[in-house]
């Protein structure tokens, strides 16, 4: 849990909407390595990222000839500025992958891919991916922009603070962003611009400074790929000694959310304001 402290951990699987049945519905898929194993995909991507389909999409063969059909990192983080989306539609939440390692010859099971590292020549390196259309995972808000202090909530900083008339609107998730600003008070700790490469963990967020009724873009196609469901109900009172509360004044809550679009036919519905 990090509700109230600035912690993002990536998207984290609580079930499924099409029934339960394990929560971990895995699918198989690859990063790329060309035929020498030496060029391999030059991006991290950690245990909780949204992953994308490179494309363009080989849906039979899932080839990694030149990356086709090889999946890559939802987005590229950039040094104190929020991360860069890649062009594609969600595949799903990364688990971990498994590699023939280039030195050793021996299998590696990771939490985690490692940015451009080699494996055996003519070997793949296989990905597990939550490829569930109807996931619903968990996520903290955060926020990409710098932290402006609202008054009227005792101080605490916004957009990073969920109001519960959010529910049932939609957003971008993001890693990175701008450093935290505040005029009074103590800054809390920025976002982290990658994930963990000691834990495999992600740093993805929800950008709570996206969050908006419609998904749509100007063109009519969804570009906010997140709709958000409800707080995730976990916080218990006498374990919270601050008196903010979730979805109210609290920040860096925890959300349940689910893919507003998804590469195996979940297209969604754009999300509406809840009215009293």
């Amino acid at each position: 849990m990090s509700n109230g402290i600035n912690a993002p951990y990536g998207l984290q699987i609580v079930q499924s909407q099409i029934g339960n049945g394990g929560t971990q519905k895995l699918g198989q898929y690859f990063i790329y390595a060309d035929d020498t194993g030496q060029n391999t995909y030059n991006g991290n991507i950690f245990q909780g990222d949204l992953v994308r389909m490179k494309p363009p999409l080989d849906t039979i063969a899932n080839s990694i000839a030149g990356g086709t059909g090889t999946i890559v990192a939802g987005y590229t983080p950039v040094e104190n500025n929020p991360a860069t989306v890649v062009t594609g539609i969600p595949v799903g939440i990364f688990i971990g992958c498994q590699f023939t390692d280039a030195l050793t010859g021996y299998q590696v099971n990771s939490d985690y891919w490692p940015a451009s590292r080699q494996v055996k020549k003519g070997t793949k390196i296989i990905a597990f991916v939550n490829d569930d259309p109807e996931v619903v995972f968990k996520v903290q808000i955060s926020t990409s922009t710098n932290n402006s202090v609202l008054p009227a909530q005792g101080g605490v900083y916004a957009p990073s603070v969920f109001q519960s008339a959010f529910i049932g609107q939609n957003a971008f998730l993001q890693v990175g962003g701008t450093p935290f600003t505040a005029p009074v008070g103590a800054i809390p700790t920025k976002n982290p611009a990658t994930g963990n490469t000691t834990t495999g963990q992600s740093a993805y967020y929800l950008d709570g400074a996206t969050i908006t009724i419609t998904a749509l873009a100007g063109d009519g196609n969804i570009n906010r790929e997140i709709k958000i469901l409800g707080l995730v109900p976990e916080l218990q009172t006498n374990a919270n000694p601050s008196g903010l509360i979730q979805g109210i004044s609290m920040p860096f809550i925890d959300v349940l959310c689910k893919f507003n679009v998804h590469i195996h036919g979940s297209t969604g519905t754009p999300g509406a304001k809840l009215t009293a």
